[in-house]
């Protein structure tokens, strides 16, 4: 299969809303080979899967052909990516598929448009995000930052992600609200705050800090 990355279609957009993948751009081997094999599915012990693998491998050529194809295909999106402007602050570190969501968004939203995304909340707090989150904080009206608790999401109860919100920013202020449990804590639980004093927190990286909730924010620049 082709993975190239073409982006030569892409307009503006006036509504851009989505759930992108929060995927590592790599080739695992044992989610590819389970996905067709019961075999591997059944392997539970990381040192049998080399064996495992190596021997469906050999009984089956053509599905052993086409993870070299899919594998290849990977590599040359990533070769791509790596060197495409348009991907130019979230194309750092290894490649992962929500901040490249992310930046193709902002790039594609028109001047008036809106675009409301669920991303991982890492795009605001790890420092290999830092150039994306200079570029996209500009246009950003709100974060809410959710903690999967209560299984909003059938993933881990530790899994930390976020409602981003883009369009036209009022005053330099977003809409901020940290460890939010539930959709109804962002009407009492998420405060306006200026952009600028995430700079003023993280000097280093102009990321959000790691808060228990946006009041501790208004706590800290008061300080």
């Amino acid at each position: 299969p082709s993975l190239a990355v073409d982006t030569s279609f892409l307009q503006q957009y006036d509504i851009i809303l989505g759930n992108p993948p929060w995927e590592k751009l790599r080739f695992e081997e044992k989610k590819f080979y389970a996905q067709f094999l019961e075999s591997i599915q059944a392997v539970h012990f990381k040192f049998e899967l080399p064996y495992n693998i190596q021997q469906e491998k050999e009984e089956n050529p053509e599905l052993k052909s086409y993870a070299e194809e899919y594998v290849n295909g990977i590599e040359s999106a990533k070769a791509e990516i790596k060197k495409s402007a348009f991907f130019d602050a979230s194309k750092v570190g290894e490649l992962n598929t929500c901040p490249l969501f992310a930046e193709a968004s902002y790039n594609t939203l028109s001047k008036n448009g809106s675009c409301g995304l669920f991303v991982k909340s890492s795009l605001f707090t790890a420092s290999v995000n830092s150039k994306l989150f200079h570029q996209i904080v500009t246009r950003t009206e709100a974060i809410y930052d959710f903690i999967n608790k209560r299984k909003i999401f059938e993933i881990d109860c530790r899994e930390r992600f976020a409602i981003l919100i883009m369009g036209k920013q009022v005053e330099g202020r977003i809409a901020l609200g940290m460890n939010l449990l539930a959709l109804n804590e962002i009407s009492t639980k998420a405060e306006m705050v200026p952009i600028s004093v995430f700079e003023k927190l993280n000097p280093a990286t102009g990321l959000i800090p790691n808060l228990m909730s946006s009041k501790d924010l208004s706590l800290l620049t008061s300080v």
